[in-house]
């Protein structure tokens, strides 16, 4: 085959692949949503605390932090929607000190992923829904 006809073979492949993966995003853990304050209280203890006996982070702690996040990020969504007015304030900050925990750890950013958990422990140590 003509060198010319591999390239554009090449690049129809390349981008039916880009296409059919726009089409389809990637799958995150699917987690229940948290309707009821004892589930959020439940969630927010059991979770802060596995991630505070994490530290200090190594990288094979990534995956697991990773994993974790994904709950957390339900329970502080209930704060953030059901909580009183002084502590909804602290449960949005929380929701994005999570976020950025979560996206280091999926990223394999082991740096950023300690700092960003650490703000989020600093924070949650204080919080009183």
């Amino acid at each position: 085959m003509p060198r010319f006809l591999r390239r554009i073979s090449a690049l129809f492949v390349l981008c039916c692949t880009a296409n059919a993966m726009a089409e389809k995003p990637i799958q995150h853990m699917q987690v229940d949503v948290i309707t009821e304050a004892a589930s959020a209280e439940m969630v927010f203890q059991r979770d802060t605390a596995k991630l505070q006996a994490l530290m200090p982070l190594t990288d094979s702690d990534l995956a697991q932090v990773h994993q974790i996040s994904y709950t957390l990020e339900q329970s502080i969504a209930y704060y953030v929607s059901n909580a009183s007015d002084s502590a909804k304030a602290q449960a949005a900050m929380m929701a994005e000190q999570v976020e950025s925990f979560h996206l280091h750890s999926e990223s394999q950013r082991l740096a950023d992923t300690e700092a960003a958990l650490q703000q989020y422990l600093s924070t949650a140590a204080n919080f009183k829904p």
